[in-house]
């Protein structure tokens, strides 16, 4: 990596104590870090297009630290400031930074039915895939070895067994993925949905159309591939008990087929878009959430006031069914509306928004809540487990 430029900044508010830094590479990144002083840093990695683009967007985050936001230029490597040099300008240099990943995913804006229809009406859409119930997995291949990194680009240990099959291709590759479980007994499925790199050459900058079928080519020249999908299960034979490559669809049926057949949801990808490491708005995620009236039964203490307590009534025998706990949603200041209703008596009851796919036995998956969806016109006897008839075994096991 060649750096061309590097700033550092730390904000001089007491209260924030946060520090940011960037870097301007020759191949048109911007790559960041920021969080607390002394603390691991966040690192985003942002590609454009060329050199002029990069470049304005560089010195426009250095201004918006420096001129509105207050950050104090500082020296890389100073022990008391604890921000690493990403390397020597116009130099070819590693990044040094300790926290820096060698490949990083970007991270995927969630999104509403709503958006995600009116999205797929306008020009500049590749269209939708499922989303798939995994861990997002980097795959590189130097032509010798095959090596997995995780989100935060880490090397790990785990290669799905059925990407595997990928070093047939006998050329280096880097290919953005996810790996799941083929079924409840057997890991090791993968499904690669982009590409970031081929024989040397950096693919990041071009459209995702181009990328998503050049690897649909690659893997099919090969014989990796017969075919691409858009969801297991969806219009082919498809299990995942060998590789496959999720190619988009525009056929807006897939959604309510996703829906209808309990799958986790949607992604929504961007047809003319570069792939951008960290934040983007190219690549959205639409989770399949479902609602249910829960008894606030009390509060787990921590910080900001702790979690609520969620339950539900058992109708054959009334026995009160712990279904885990929400935070998410709720403020310091709603939690303690809570604890005071609980002091009086009181009984609350909350709808909880969760995901239903993720939910194992009893416990909701990824609960999410407002205060202003206290029901003040149900009482607690009425929330009962009929509300998850799908998780019914395991409410009458407990």
């Amino acid at each position: 990596m060649i750096i061309l430029e590097q700033w550092a900044g730390h904000c001089l508010n007491t209260k924030s104590d946060k520090v940011w830094a960037a870097c301007l590479t020759v191949d048109h990144q911007v790559i960041s870090v920021n969080g607390r002083r002394g603390s691991a840093l966040r690192t985003t990695s942002n590609q454009f297009a060329d050199a002029a683009e990069a470049k304005t967007y560089y010195d426009a985050k250095v201004a918006e630290k420096s001129q509105r936001n207050g950050y104090a230029p500082v020296k890389f490597d100073d022990p008391d400031i604890g921000i690493p040099s990403f390397g020597i300008p116009s130099q070819t240099t590693t990044t040094i930074n300790p926290i820096a990943p060698t490949y990083m995913v970007s991270h995927i804006t969630p999104s509403t039915l709503e958006e995600v229809t009116q999205a797929m009406s306008r020009p500049g859409y590749a269209g939708i895939t499922e989303k798939i119930n995994g861990e997002r997995t980097l795959l590189a291949y130097d032509g010798t070895t095959l090596t997995a990194y995780n989100r935060r680009g880490k090397p790990i240990s785990t290669i799905p067994e059925t990407a595997r099959v990928l070093e047939k291709l006998g050329r280096q590759f880097v290919i953005d993925g996810e790996r799941f479980a083929i079924s409840s007994t057997q890991s090791g499925g993968y499904a690669a949905f982009d590409l970031l790199e081929l024989e040397g050459q950096d693919w990041r900058s071009r459209p995702f159309d181009q990328r998503i079928a050049e690897l649909e080519h690659v893997l099919q020249v090969s014989s990796i591939i017969t075919n691409s999908i858009a969801a297991f299960g969806w219009n082919n034979n498809e299990d995942g008990s060998r590789l496959v490559l999720l190619a988009p669809t525009t056929n807006v049926e897939l959604i309510t087929w996703l829906r209808d057949n309990a799958r986790e949801g949607v992604i929504l990808r961007t047809f003319d878009a570069p792939y951008e490491a960290g934040d983007t708005t190219h690549v959205k995620k639409l989770k399949f959430r479902a609602d249910v009236d829960a008894i606030i039964t009390g509060i787990t203490p921590g910080l900001n006031g702790g979690s609520a307590n969620l339950g539900l009534i058992r109708p054959r025998d009334g026995k009160l069914i712990s279904i885990g706990s929400v935070r998410s949603g709720l403020s310091a200041a709603d939690m303690q509306v809570i604890a005071d209703l609980l002091a009086v008596g009181q009984r609350p009851v909350l709808r909880v928004g969760y995901l239903p796919v993720r939910t194992v036995a009893t416990k909701l998956a990824e609960p999410t809540a407002h205060l202003d969806d206290l029901r003040t016109d149900k009482l607690a006897e009425e929330c009962t487990t009929d509300q998850m008839p799908a998780n019914a075994a395991a409410f009458n096991a407990a």
